[in-house]
């Protein structure tokens, strides 16, 4: 069930990725569109090219996170965690949160320093925790 409905949002994805924006833009930067039972890629654009985190990764981290963390989790920030380019949850170097917190920080201010402290406390780093993802 789980697969069909990440390759039904990978279709709504790329239909709603490749309608124009705005004038100033023809679709997506980079995406990718896969079969999960074969694995086979349908369509690809930029699909190896590093991006910055997206609301779509973001909606994934939380999936992730999910999954494998419990709401009342306390996390520590580091200070390395917070120094992330993009937008932000303004959370503060050795302050305590809890995995809730960080995912309102992830989902509702768009915070990338969210998202790296919940990659790396629940996978050990954004290396690992990519691999999750994928």
């Amino acid at each position: 069930m789980r697969k069909r409905l990440f390759a039904f949002a990978a279709v709504v994805l790329l239909t709603l990725s490749c309608l124009p924006v705005s004038a100033e833009t023809d679709g997506p930067a980079a995406m990718i569109l896969y079969e999960p039972r074969t694995g086979a890629v349908l369509e690809a654009l930029n699909a190896d090219e590093p991006m910055l985190i997206a609301s779509t990764t973001k909606i994934m981290t939380a999936m992730v996170v999910l999954e494998r963390c419990t709401l009342h989790e306390s996390v520590t920030v580091l200070p390395d965690q917070v120094l992330v380019e993009g937008s932000s949850a303004a959370l503060q170097p050795w302050e305590t949160y809890t995995v809730e917190e960080l995912l309102y920080g992830l989902m509702l201010a768009s915070g990338n320093d969210a998202a790296c402290v919940l990659a790396e406390h629940t996978a050990g780093s954004i290396e690992a925790f990519a691999d999750l993802m994928n």
